[in-house]
C-alpha cells in the first residue's frame, strides 16, 4: 500500500500528532521531489508585481528594476498595438515603434544589427539628450509621432534593449562590438563582450491588454530579481520577410 494511503486519519483529515516526524519528512521530500521546492516557500513576486509595487512604494529604488515594454505595429486603422516579440513576423511597409517604461530612475539605449552583421545605436540619436527616463515615464522610440519602416529586404533585425540604473555609454558598446573578431571567433554581441555589462536570466511575463500599460495588445514584463547596478538587456528578433 502506498505510504500517503497508510497516513492515519483523523475525521477525515491528516492526524500530524499520529504522523510522526517520518512522515513530515516524507511530504517535504514529496514537495521538493514534484514541485521543486517545499510546501512552505512562497513564489517570487512576477515581473508585473515588481513594477507595480514599486509605483506605490515609498522608496523604489529599493526594489529590483523591473520594465514594461512593447513591440507596437502599425494596424490598418493607423494606430499602434502591441504584438508578441517572438512569434511577430513583419513584412515591407510595416512599421513599429518601441515603448519602454521602468519602476525607478534608468538609462534606456537600443542597439541595433542588421543582416550586415554590422551594430549601430538606434537610441537615443547622437544629437538627443542622454538624461534619465523618470520612473514610470514613457519613452517612445523613435518618439510618440514617429515609427521604423521595413524594406523590402527580407532578413532579421536583431535589437537589444538596454535599461540601466546607471549611464550608459550607447556609442562606446557598439565599437567594440563592431571590432573585427580574433580569427576562429565567433562575431561579438552584448551577451559576451562588453566590460560594462553582465548578461543575466531574466524573467518574462507577457500580458495581453494590460491596464497598466498605455497601449493595446501585448506588453511584457522583464526583470532578473536582483538589486545591483546591473542592467537590464532584453533582445527582441525582428523577423523581416518579404
Amino acid at each position: 500500500m502506498p505510504l500517503f494511503m497508510s497516513l492515519p486519519l483523523l475525521d477525515g483529515t491528516l492526524d500530524c500528532r499520529a504522523m510522526g516526524a517520518a512522515a513530515i519528512r516524507w511530504i517535504t521530500l514529496f514537495g521538493l521531489v514534484c514541485f521543486g521546492q517545499t510546501p512552505y516557500k512562497k513564489a517570487p513576486p512576477s515581473p508585473r508585481d515588481l513594477f507595480v509595487n514599486a509605483e506605490s512604494s515609498a522608496a523604489p529604488t529599493s526594489a529590483p528594476l523591473s520594465i514594461l515594454y512593447g513591440l507596437l505595429r502599425r494596424q490598418p486603422d493607423g494606430t499602434f498595438a502591441g504584438v508578441d516579440p517572438k512569434a511577430a513576423v513583419f513584412h515591407a511597409g510595416d512599421r513599429v515603434r518601441l515603448r519602454v517604461q521602468a519602476n525607478q530612475e534608468a538609462y534606456v539605449a537600443v542597439l541595433q544589427r542588421g543582416s550586415s552583421g554590422t551594430w549601430g545605436v538606434l537610441y537615443p540619436r547622437a544629437a538627443a539628450s542622454i538624461d534619465p527616463l523618470g520612473a514610470f515615464e514613457v519613452c517612445s522610440i523613435p518618439d510618440s509621432t514617429g515609427s521604423f519602416a521595413f524594406d523590402t529586404t527580407p532578413g532579421e533585425e536583431r535589437l537589444v534593449l538596454i535599461v540601466s540604473r546607471t549611464s550608459v555609454s550607447a556609442r562606446a558598446i557598439v565599437d567594440r562590438l563592431n571590432q573585427e573578431p580574433m580569427e576562429g571567433q565567433a562575431s561579438p554581441s552584448p551577451r559576451r563582450k562588453g566590460e560594462d555589462l553582465v548578461a543575466r536570466d531574466l524573467v518574462y511575463q507577457q500580458v495581453e491588454d494590460d491596464k497598466r500599460s498605455s497601449f493595446s495588445g501585448t506588453a511584457v514584463y522583464v526583470a532578473d530579481g536582483a538589486k545591483d547596478d546591473a542592467p537590464l538587456l532584453v533582445e527582441i528578433l525582428l523577423r523581416h520577410l518579404k
